[in-house]
């Protein structure tokens, strides 16, 4: 049977409480909210609940953040039950229903606990992961795709902060290419010219077949320690990436066109296109490692 750690002010009802407890099979030490139990071993918290002691819960959920608290109510305390509950007890019971409804709630609130841990630990032993997307021509998508890099970025604790916004950058101009020059087909040396001939242009191939119908592949790959990867592919006819204006010669610098992929270059280790020249793989390694 399960081991609870009542946590109420010692009392005759308290000790009655856990005394009926102890009669269904239960291990049940009971303690204050002010005492140091961390030496303790039990499954669950069952907390008394008062006007004072929700204060407490928060700084229980810190401590011990494996051990479900489920709160013993009172009847007309049900704004307070509604307060414990947000304040981080994961269930509670009714005070005169607690030897009816105990085996339930802890073995739903254990069973969630355990679940979750588990789920810890299989994270921690996460290697990589993929995320595949497949996109519409709408500059709406590049910001929530951005911070999907970012979340996988974190989760596996790549670079630091001013690579991944640089990452970040590089993946914002990748996607423009491939939905706006790519899939739309619409020349970026168009805004050296008039920039509302551009966006007009860009506006009217959204709605347009057969530029509409064409969508963006995303891939986006993290290898703990090792690199993060990402491929994205456009449905265009391609272009020749030798063909593109180098943004680094003097006249390159006054235009547009090019920048987008001198920021990719420069801020990933790897570039490669295919020979279509619709798909673009870009990769980021981590100090030390190779491909």
């Amino acid at each position: 049977m399960a081991s609870l750690l009542f946590l109420a002010e010692p009392s005759f009802s308290v000790n009655l409480l856990a005394e009926s407890l102890r009669q269904l099979g239960y291990s049940v030490l009971v303690a204050s909210p002010t005492d140091d139990f961390s030496a303790v071993s039990f499954d669950s918290f069952l907390f008394q609940l008062t006007a004072s002691s929700i204060n407490d819960i928060p700084k229980l959920r810190v401590s011990y953040p494996g051990k479900p608290i489920i709160v013993l109510t009172e009847t007309g305390q049900e704004e307070m039950t509604i307060a414990a509950l947000q304040a981080g007890a994961e269930s509670f019971i009714h005070q005169a229903n607690l030897p009816r409804d105990i085996g339930d709630t802890l073995s739903e609130v254990l069973h969630t606990s355990t679940s979750q841990l588990k789920q810890t630990m299989f994270l921690k032993r996460l290697t990589g992961l993929t995320h595949e997307y497949t996109l519409e021509n709408d500059s709406e998508f590049i910001g929530p795709i951005v911070a999907q890099a970012e979340v996988l970025l974190h989760k596996f604790k790549l670079f630091d902060e001013s690579d991944r916004m640089r990452i970040g950058v590089a993946i914002h101009e990748a996607l423009v290419n491939a939905m706006i020059h790519g899939n739309l087909e619409v020349s970026s040396s168009l805004k050296n010219d008039n920039w509302d001939d551009y966006h007009r242009l860009v506006a009217e191939r959204k709605q347009q077949k057969p530029y509409a119908e064409r969508r963006v592949k995303v891939q986006l790959q993290a290898e703990k320690g090792r690199l993060f990867r990402v491929v994205i592919r456009d449905e265009g006819p391609g272009y020749d990436v030798s063909a593109v204006p180098d943004p680094t010669d003097d006249e390159g610098c006054e235009n547009c066109s090019g920048r987008g992929m001198m920021f990719i270059r420069a801020f990933f280790d790897e570039v490669h296109h295919n020979a279509r020249g619709n798909e673009i793989t870009m990769i980021k390694l981590v100090a030390g490692s190779t491909l």
